[in-house]
This record gives structure tokens, sequence and C-alpha cells, in this order.
């Protein structure tokens, strides 16, 4: 359970960098 929520949490990090990196670089 506690690594299903680990990688919940790596994969909403990982998206949410992902749109700070589109919006930085002006990409969609």
């Amino acid at each position: 359970m506690r690594t299903g929520v680990k990688q919940y949490k790596l994969c909403g990090n990982l998206d949410l960098i992902g749109q700070i990196l589109s919006e930085a670089t002006g990409k969609p």
C-alpha cells in the first residue's frame, strides 16, 4: 500500500514538474 502511495506521489510530482517546465519553456 505504501509503495503504491509513493509511486502515486512520484507520478504527481513528475506531472507537476512537467507542467512547470512546459510553462517556463513556453511549450504546450
